[in-house]
This record gives C-alpha cells, structure tokens and sequence, in this order.
C-alpha cells in the first residue's frame, strides 16, 4: 500500500497544484473568485486594522491614526449617545479579530495596528461639544495617556491578540472622556 493514504485508495498528500488543497483524502479546488474573495477580504481587513493606513507612517503611527480617527468624527453629523455607543462596540468588536490578525503577521502589538487608536479617540469624544478647544483637548489628552497608559490600561495589554491591544485604548479613551466631562462639569 505504498503511496496510498491508510489504504483508502487516497493519495498520501503532498505538494498540490494551483488552486486545490487537501480536505481530508480529498483534493478541493478553490476557484479563482473564491481566492479574489479571500485576498480582497484579507486587503479589506487590513486596511482597516491599519486604520486606513495610518499604522504604515513611518512617525508616530499611533498619533496619525488618532488624527485620522478625529476627522472622521468631525466629518460625521452629530450623533446621538446610542449611536456612538454603537460606534464604539462595532469598532471595538470589529477591532479585535483585525488587530488578532496584525499580531499574528507583524508580532506583538505591532506599530501597524492602528485601529485601536480610532474606537480609543472616539470614545474619548463621547458626548462632548463639538468645539475646537474639547476636540483639541480630547486629542491630545488621548495622546498623552495612551503614551503613559495608566493603570489598568498598561496591564491590559497582557491580555492575547486583539483583546490586548484594543482594551487598553478603550480605557485611555474612558479615561481622557472622564477628565474632559469633569472639566466641562467646573466650568
């Protein structure tokens, strides 16, 4: 029974042509839509795990996401507080398996995974005015803080994947939101 797999009759599997792979004993072809579909998924998926790009400048790719992340904010019409709480959870819970994937190519918490910074700056902004000065400060201290990341936002990145570089933005961005809402509060 030399070349055959467990006496199946199934060629024992080796290199394999273009297009096919092996599922089980069986070959399975992968059409050349179904490749498109996978390559274009994994550009889209990154596109956006790189936040549109950003995670490639080569100075200080957290910050330029952090920017790209205000100006789309700036660019959407105001939006109420369950919107942006959805906002947040359908980037957070997108952001997760993105930034997984980022890891796994690029090592831990890489550089290009800048998507964190946009759910981190959005939810510093939540329910704050659209002014200048709280959209000025809600970026900069966003910045600062993720640079320092105070407690438990340093630990958090212990946490595996995606989860660990996500949450600690979420909380510099709770963090930042709390700080703006207190000052607001004073005034």
């Amino acid at each position: 029974m030399h070349g055959v797999d467990g006496g199946l009759g199934n060629p024992v599997p080796g290199p394999q042509p273009p297009g096919t792979a092996r599922c089980g004993g069986d070959a399975v072809t992968v059409t050349d839509a179904a490749a498109r579909r996978l390559t274009l998924g994994k550009f889209l998926g990154r596109v956006v795990g790189t936040g549109l790009g950003t995670g490639y400048s080569p100075l200080a790719p957290g910050t330029a996401g952090s920017f790209v992340a205000l100006l789309i904010w700036i660019a959407l019409p105001p939006l109420s507080a369950g919107q942006q709480i959805a906002l947040v959870a359908v980037g957070f819970a997108v952001g997760i398996p993105l930034c997984t994937s980022l890891e796994k190519d690029y090592g831990h918490d890489p550089h290009q995974a800048t998507w964190d910074e946009f759910v981190g700056q959005w939810v510093s902004l939540f329910l704050l005015p659209r002014t200048l000065p709280y959209l000025a400060a809600a970026f900069l201290i966003f910045r600062a803080l993720d640079v320092w990341k105070p407690f438990p936002a340093y630990r958090s990145q212990k946490l595996p994947g995606g989860w660990g570089i996500m949450v600690d933005d979420l909380i510099v961005g709770i963090y930042t939101a709390l700080l703006l809402h207190g000052v607001r509060y004073l005034l």
